[in-house]
């Protein structure tokens, strides 16, 4: 099994984000895009401070949510490794 780039970490941390209407936390976050917790802090921090993902207080708890500049990353991304792979091509 091959180590993930960078960019297929941020993207599997905004689909996590996007999953859930009010946002995760950071345990569930951690699970669901299979990142460790010290890692995930400084992916959030470059997310946040760039506009993709906001942390917003839900249930007394800070959750992460994906913005829409967030979504549209996350959907070129995806645009974009499809046109790769259709070359033969693996970023």
């Amino acid at each position: 099994m091959k180590n993930r780039t960078t960019h297929q970490i941020l993207a599997d941390v905004l689909e996590g984000c996007a999953d859930d209407r009010y946002g995760l936390r950071i345990t569930p976050l951690c699970q669901k895009a299979n990142v460790s917790h010290g890692r995930l802090l400084k992916v959030v921090e470059l997310l946040t401070s760039r506009g993709l993902i906001n942390e917003i207080e839900y249930d007394g708890h800070n959750t992460f949510v994906t913005t829409q500049a967030g979504r549209l990353y996350l959907e070129e991304y995806k645009n974009w490794v499809a046109v790769a792979e259709s070359f033969g091509m693996e970023l």
